[in-house]
Formats: structure tokens, sequence, C-alpha cells
């Protein structure tokens, strides 16, 4: 969302700039806690998110096997967060050897 130079948000009270989100503080591995919005199961735009990638190239990972299994809802598919987490901190730096 875009700022608009026209208003300044100090000078009006609190309530009339609407709920403020408070900011999470990070867990020992660097995530952030889960709030209201976030939730066991992530969507393929979760992830695309959190891996700042496309979720054409999440899709091509996942058919090359290269991501946690995912869960099938129906139609529907989503990863543990748990799991996303993990493999992420598993997943080799770059100028590793292993």
């Amino acid at each position: 969302m875009r700022k608009n130079p026209n208003v300044n948000f100090e000078d009006s009270p609190a309530s009339a700039r609407g709920p403020t989100k408070q900011s999470s503080s990070a867990d020992s591995k660097g995530f952030s806690s889960p709030d209201e919005t976030s939730s066991l199961l992530m969507t393929i735009d979760d992830v695309a998110i959190l891996l700042r990638l496309s979720t054409r190239q999440i899709f091509r990972m996942k058919a090359a096997g290269h991501l946690p299994k995912e869960i099938r809802i129906g139609s529907s598919i989503r990863w543990r967060r748990k799991e996303i987490e993990a493999w992420i901190l598993g997943y080799p730096q770059e100028g590793d050897k292993s």
C-alpha cells in the first residue's frame, strides 16, 4: 500500500489510524511466531512468499521432488509449516560441499 503524502498520521489520534499490527518476536530459529493469520498448513502462495519465488517455481520444485511432501485436501495442496521451515534450515548454504 502506498503512503499518501497528504496524510500525516503523527498528528491523528491512534484510534483514527485503525488497528495496528503488533510486531511478533522471532523464535530461536529466526522464524516469526505464528499469529492469527498464520496456520499449521501453508498454501502454494505462502510457500512462494516465504521462499521469495514464483508459484510456478514452487510447482517445478515440487515436481522435481525438491520440497517436503505435500498434503492433498481435495484438489488443494498444502505443506506443513514446520516441515517447510525445517527444510529451509537443512538446505545447503552456498559454498557448502555437503
